[in-house]
């Protein structure tokens, strides 16, 4: 089955087509799709549609977390024809994005998890106007999109636009199931400063490779050691400054173009004529052999545009000091980048234009309808949710396969330094908790941990995960002072204090 869909924005309508292949030639049969935040794929919409040999029918049903499938009182979607050719059923069906109906799930710019339920025996179409069916064993799939993207294409190519790639240059990729692995590069020889206009992954081993990141290394740096190997490596680590992201694509991406108000700027006497590509492979079959050169295409121009393009990183730290309860449908992490931070020379007087997000917890691209207006002293909140219920153990966060992170590339302009801006909770407010959480255990408190003891994260092991503890933990990552990031696009912090900081009056309620 293949789903398209068009949105309306002027009626505030989704229409959608489903194309499906008449399998069952000469008979009838049924299938279901629908819309869910729920990856189990309860508590959602499901359109069930019914097809015989001429016709198709379809009803507007609600499936609950347990399997069981009931008809709607209000029907929100409209089934607006169909069509059969060469053993191939066309169905257009339109809704509204939002219906006030209870019973619909209700469309935002947010992950919707789509499914698809084949197929649907007949007794259950027979009795979804009775008491309901129940679909909790029959065979689904899923996939997560954005279905309401924003409502304009992506600017196109200059017709005298010229290309650079930025490529892994033979790498053979590790064996471990997750890996780092950094080439330092030099760029192409610009005559004059130019604009990169968008820029596109290449990839070598889609299944390997998770994401790419391109970094321009720092132009007051004497000397910029030419490495190729693991991102830990000391060479590469000498070269940490590196650090200013161009380009960042994760999978499932689509080619990225910017708008024409700005451009990446390249060629300027003020930077560096090196970069640092960095490609995160996951080899979760330990494959050995395989030789890789993925990396990024830029495409740019010299016709310079009015502004120049940065890229700013936000969400929550790479930290095993956030964690995620075993067990949990909805677990929130939420990362600020506080208002003191975007406050003084950090970004423009006049303020910031965002135009375009990079989530790497969904791998997707997020275009915005309209373009965000960020002042000094305004404060940025990056929230993910994360469902835990198929593990048994705490999930730290971090840059693992089997860690979780909460992370947004925001594309904007004017460029500015101001690089990264995260936080996570302090390391002193996650001290006090797990005392709180020993003396209310009857257990000892003990003496501050010694230099050499374990990390502090290794707390959260020794913790029931009852409702009691993870509504605790959920009080804890909502009020308790953070520590943030706020760094240059050296790598430098801003001067200020960036510990042990309150969070934004308005963050607890973000997290709902």
């Amino acid at each position: 089955m293949n789903l398209q869909w068009d949105l309306n924005y002027t009626t505030s309508s989704i229409n959608m087509t489903i194309e499906v292949r008449n399998i069952m030639l000469g008979g009838s049969y049924s299938f279901g799709f629908g819309f869910s935040d729920d990856e189990n794929m309860g508590d959602g919409d499901l359109i069930v549609v019914r097809v015989t040999r001429t016709s198709v029918a379809i009803k507007d049903c609600w499936l609950y977390t347990n399997g069981k499938v009931v008809e709607d009182s209000k029907h929100s979607y409209k089934l607006l024809g169909y069509q059969y050719s060469n053993g191939v059923w066309n169905i257009k069906v339109e809704r509204k994005f939002q219906t006030c109906d209870g019973e619909d799930y209700q469309l935002d710019n947010g992950t919707t998890n789509v499914f698809v339920v084949f197929p649907i025996p007949n007794n259950c179409i027979l009795s979804i106007n009775g008491n309901g069916c129940n679909l909790s064993e029959a065979t689904k799939t899923l996939t997560r999109v954005q279905l309401l993207k924003a409502d304009y294409r992506d600017i196109p190519l200059e017709p005298n636009h010229k290309s650079f790639s930025i490529i892994a240059p033979n790498i053979t990729i590790p064996t471990s199931q997750t890996s780092y692995v950094c080439s330092i590069q030099k760029l192409p020889k610009f005559r004059t400063k130019v604009h990169a206009i968008g820029f596109e992954s290449v990839i070598a081993n889609p299944g390997l490779v998770h994401h790419i990141e391109v970094f321009m290394c720092d132009a007051n740096d004497k000397y910029i050691p030419q490495y190729v190997g693991l991102c830990d490596g000391r060479e590469v680590t000498d070269a940490m400054t590196c650090s200013h992201v161009v380009a960042a694509w994760a999978f499932g991406a689509d080619p990225f173009y910017y708008p024409r108000e700005a451009g990446m700027a390249f060629g300027v006497k003020t930077a560096s004529s090196y970069v640092r590509l960095e490609v995160h492979y996951n080899n979760p079959m330990h494959i050995r052999g395989l030789v890789d050169g993925s990396g990024i295409r830029f495409h740019f121009t010299e016709n310079l545009r009015p502004h120049d393009l940065g890229i700013m990183e936000v969400g929550v730290i790479y930290s095993a000091n956030m964690a995620i309860p075993p067990g949990q449908k909805s677990f929130k992490w939420s990362g600020e980048c506080p208002g003191s931070c975007t406050q003084a020379d950090a970004i423009a007087s006049a303020g910031i234009d965002i135009i375009k997000g990079l989530e790497v917890f969904t791998n997707e691209y997020r275009k915005l309808r309209l373009f965000i207006h960020i002042f000094q002293g305004d404060s940025l909140i990056t929230t993910c949710t994360f469902n835990t219920e198929n593990r048994s153990n705490i999930t730290l966060g971090g840059l693992g396969l089997h860690e979780e992170m909460c992370v947004d590339y925001i594309y904007y302009y004017p460029a500015t330094n101001l690089e990264v801006c995260k936080s996570s909770i302090s390391s002193q407010a996650l001290e006090m908790y797990f005392k709180l959480i020993k003396l209310i255990k009857n257990r000892s408190l003990g003496i501050p941990r010694p230099r050499n003891s374990r990390p502090l994260h290794h707390e959260y092991d020794v913790i029931k995960w009852g409702n009691s503890a993870v509504r605790s933990l959920r009080q804890l990552y909502r009020f308790a002072p953070m520590q943030v990031n706020c760094l240059r696009s050296n790598g430098e912090s801003y001067p200020g204090r960036w510990d042990n900081i309150t969070p934004a009056t308005h963050f607890p309620r973000a997290m709902e």
